[in-house]
């Protein structure tokens, strides 16, 4: 048997085992539209038995816990989607996984590509912390999400949901999920670029009292058509807890309060700042924040090498599987768009000032 015949037999055998979680649980089906594509997940909804989980989060079932960072992108249930993901756990729908075909030990590993079962086809990964199991089949453009118990999914997977799923999907449909923050208007925005604790997030929040609308903090949508073109993918915003002091007005809504010891706060801007989201908007420019410690915000040109660093490195080291022939296509798509350090101050009402100055000269 060659690699790719054994890739795919596992996500036919994975297939089947979301099929009879379904047969006993039945299924909720959850929509969402970015741009011009549908995003159908279906869930095995298993029972509610009431546990609590020690969180803040009130969602009760595993569908409204992985779509409440979506939620700014619902749709109404729509034939042939581009991309269908199929969820399930073993623990809420009274099944068991078949055996994995690789050994593990329960670490804290983040998510690792597991090579036996990555072809051209297919696409696998694994995390150990969660035990969280993600398929991906480019040919189909179906996934399947797995782990042990819905109910102990951990706060970054519900937060920003289906991240290496969903950056296959972008990267075989002529866009890019890219580790980059995005704020702007209707007319034009711009990307926020940056390894982690660069200031993307700060900025991206600290813009919710000007005029400028958030899309994202963390992750986004870049693609060609019909220009470099920027969407929202998901409408959380998590940030240091030493941070939260900077930007007080979004303290009052964070959803993971009792853990911001081990992890960020995380806050669900649609649920508190609808009004304050935008979906889509054309790219204008590329911003490098950078936290200064100085008062004012200031602002210098950037490379356009500098620029197309920061967002391949920072994505590549974060989204596995990215290709050189998607850097590539990352490249161009770019090239165009004039770049910005942004020396972030410690007087916030700048920082947007300053976006929205450089928007109205592009």
């Amino acid at each position: 048997m060659n690699a790719e015949t054994g890739a795919f037999e596992f996500f036919e055998t994975m297939h089947r085992a979301f099929e009879v979680a379904c047969a006993r649980t039945g299924t909720t089906e959850r929509f969402f539209k970015i741009g011009a594509h549908t995003l159908r997940l279906c869930f095995a909804e298993g029972r509610d038995d009431g546990q609590e989980d020690g969180r803040d989060d009130p969602a009760p079932t595993f569908a409204a816990r992985m779509t409440r960072a979506l939620a700014h992108l619902a749709s109404p249930p729509m034939p042939n989607p581009a991309l269908n993901v199929l969820l399930w756990d073993d623990a809420t729908t009274d099944t068991r996984l078949p055996r994995l075909p690789w050994q593990f030990q329960s670490t804290a590993k983040q998510f690792a590509t597991i090579h036996s079962l990555n072809t051209e086809r297919i696409y696998a990964t694994f995390n150990e912390y969660g035990g969280i199991l993600n398929v991906f089949d480019v040919e189909t453009n179906t996934a399947l999400f797995w782990t042990p118990d819905a109910r102990r999914v951990p706060t970054h997977e519900w937060s920003t949901p289906l991240r290496n799923i969903l950056h296959w999907f972008w990267m075989h449909n002529g866009a890019f999920m890219i580790h980059s923050g995005a704020v702007g208007l209707p007319n034009g925005g711009v990307l926020l670029a940056g390894k982690a604790g660069a200031g993307k997030s700060t900025t991206a929040v600290a813009c919710l009292e000007s005029e400028l609308r958030y899309a994202a903090d963390d992750y986004c949508v870049l693609a060609a058509e019909p220009q470099p073109w920027v969407y929202s993918m998901y409408s959380s915003a998590k940030l240091h807890g030493e941070n939260l002091a900077r930007v007080p007005h979004i303290k009052h809504v964070v959803a993971n309060a009792g853990e911001l010891g081990t992890e960020k706060a995380t806050v669900m801007l649609h649920e508190a700042w609808a009004e304050k989201l935008i979906l889509q908007f054309p790219l204008r420019a590329i911003f490098l924040p950078r936290v200064s410690g100085a008062r004012d915000t200031q602002l210098f040109p950037a490379t356009y090498a500098e620029s197309i660093r920061a967002l391949t490195l920072s994505t590549i080291s974060i989204m596995p599987r990215t290709d050189s022939f998607a850097v590539q296509k990352l490249n161009r798509l770019i090239q165009t768009i004039p770049a910005y350090h942004l020396e972030l101050g410690t007087d916030m009402k700048q920082i947007p000032q300053v976006i929205l100055k450089i928007l109205e000269q592009n």
